[in-house]
């Protein structure tokens, strides 16, 4: 039995308009980047501003909750 993890690769295709990507090309040479790991730095970017945004709502959610009892029994914060 072959118990060994495999690993695969993912392959993001990106089209740009020329003139995006010539932006983009710029923004990873100022900061000294490859456009992969400028790329990579962007996903990992997204991933955890969608991550602050749920844990965000999930606390917008709370508040309310916690306003709505409140009101309930009288009392207003």
């Amino acid at each position: 039995m072959n118990s060994h993890l495999k690993l695969y690769d993912t392959h993001i295709t990106i089209r740009l308009s020329k003139k995006e990507k010539q932006i983009f090309k710029r923004n990873a040479y100022r900061k000294k980047l490859t456009m992969s790991d400028y790329l990579r730095s962007l996903i990992l970017l997204d991933n955890r501003l969608n991550s602050i945004s749920s844990k965000l709502d999930k606390i917008n959610k709370e508040i309310n909750e916690v306003g709505l009892a409140s009101t309930y029994i009288g009392r207003y914060l």
